[in-house]
């Protein structure tokens, strides 16, 4: 890589709770392996309920935290894009331009994640003339919205490269005109060796199945709890993050025997991942009930990893991340859920199967060698 430090750029990092927050962790830990320092400039946590200070050294990265107002806003204007912009934008770009151009001789690369962080890495490009990379972490169809089409085009066209979350975004943006060749997929990955399945698991006549996300109805939370209803001879753990609709399912389901919701986790990245993998080893299936096109899916990988069998949605880039793992990808309903999981359950031999090729598949494809692409992303071409 070119000399220098990676800034980085993105509005939520640890220990807010979320899919960005631990990709931004795993990069980290991939750039310390490479040698490589980084400077984070973020937020200081805006959808989970705890503190963080404002500057924090470790031995390969500095993270800049902005305080910032509103906490607990942001998953009530997420839907809506020209709000979270102009929410997102000021604060990060004030401290971005601040750390920016103080740090100007050290900085190499930017990395901006998102496009909120992205339109912040023009404004600073623009003064400090360094490469430019953007990671995207979400579908937006554009085609339904041409405004929105007409500004991320604006926002991407200065950067050098690219990094699409998966296929379906990828074509997106071709499709607005942003020149094929300066785009290219950056495939998630998991850590194969924290996210393994248990030695010497024990087989349970009640199969067990898991859910992991925030509490957003979009995520499929609402569906999972029915699901627990409609089913009551399988186990159901909910580890549900923080969202807004989180109270409302413990309200709705915090009764239902054969479901246990979980929501505590220590704030300490590494420890908390320890906890999920835990949990993870505890099951035999990931439910993955997303209703909406999902991004980025890193708790799929995990649970895939761990060895778990899969059933999930057929929508956004789920089908493409989980090509060839044997998963069952259904359209997101209580029924076809239901269905798949009672198939399953009926079935322990191929249940076992499932679970040994979701651990291969995992291997195979989401090592941490999928970070290179990003890695070599911030190569001067």
């Amino acid at each position: 890589m070119k000399s220098g430090k990676v800034l980085i750029i993105c509005p939520f990092t640890a220990p807010n709770q979320g899919g960005v927050e631990s990709h931004i962790q795993k990069l980290l830990k991939f750039l310390a392996k490479k040698k490589a320092k980084a400077i984070v400039v973020s937020y200081t946590p805006l959808t989970t309920p705890v503190k963080a200070p404002w500057y924090e050294k470790k031995e390969n990265y500095e993270i800049f935290r902005m305080p910032w107002f509103g906490s607990g806003w942001f998953p009530k204007i997420e839907i809506k894009n020209c709000h979270k912009l102009l929410y997102l934008v000021p604060g990060l770009l004030a401290l971005s331009l601040f750390v920016g151009i103080k740090r100007n001789k050290e900085i190499g690369v930017i990395h901006a994640h998102g496009f909120a962080a992205g339109f912040v890495g023009v404004c600073l490009g623009a003064l400090i003339r360094k490469r430019k990379v953007i990671s995207t972490h979400a579908i937006y169809n554009f085609e339904n919205r041409p405004l929105l089409a007409h500004i991320i085009k604006f926002i991407l066209s200065p950067y050098d490269f690219i990094l699409a979350v998966g296929e379906p975004s990828r074509q997106e943006l071709i499709k607005i005109g942003i020149p094929e060749n300066k785009i290219a997929i950056h495939p998630n990955w998991v850590d194969t060796d924290l996210f393994k399945p248990q030695q010497g698991t024990f087989s349970s006549e009640r199969l067990t199945a898991i859910f992991v996300g925030r509490g957003l109805e979009k995520k499929g939370i609402f569906l999972f709890g029915e699901l627990a209803k409609k089913n009551p001879k399988i186990d159901f753990i909910a580890r549900v993050a923080e969202g807004p609709d989180r109270d409302s399912f413990i309200r709705k389901y915090h009764n239902q025997k054969n479901l246990d919701i979980r929501t505590n986790l220590p704030l300490d990245f590494d420890k908390k991942m320890k906890v999920i993998r835990n949990e993870y080893q505890s099951a035999d299936v990931f439910i993955m009930p997303s209703l909406y096109a999902e991004g980025f899916a890193a708790v799929v990988l995990e649970a895939a990893s761990s060895g778990l069998a899969i059933i999930s949605s057929n929508l956004g880039t789920l089908p493409s991340i989980l090509n060839g793992s044997g998963a069952y990808l259904v359209k997101p309903t209580v029924e076809n859920f239901s269905l798949a999981l009672r198939t399953l359950s009926g079935d322990k031999e191929t249940l076992r199967k499932l679970k040994r090729k979701s651990r291969t598949f995992a291997l195979k494809n989401y090592s941490d060698k999928n970070a290179e692409v990003i890695y070599n992303s911030y190569q001067i071409i």
